[in-house]
């Protein structure tokens, strides 16, 4: 009985982990992909006047970019 209870409880974990991973790829498909993810979308607004204290990291803006253009 205690086996059955840590395989099921390893299965939920398993699931939980995809779900984790599908919430990531989501989240990370928002802040780098397409013509206007978020990256892109701060530098515009950047272009246009709008003043902050901080900046992006340009690997960031890089990567933005790259994922763009392929």
């Amino acid at each position: 009985d205690k086996f059955v209870g840590f395989v099921d409880n390893l299965e939920k974990i398993g699931k939980n982990i995809e779900l984790a991973h599908v919430s990531y790829q989501d989240a990370y498909k928002q802040l780098y992909v397409g013509k206007d993810n978020l990256v892109k979308q701060t530098e515009k607004l950047k272009h246009l006047g709008i003043k902050n204290k901080k900046n992006l990291p340009q690997s960031l803006i890089d990567e933005s970019e790259s994922l763009i253009n392929d």
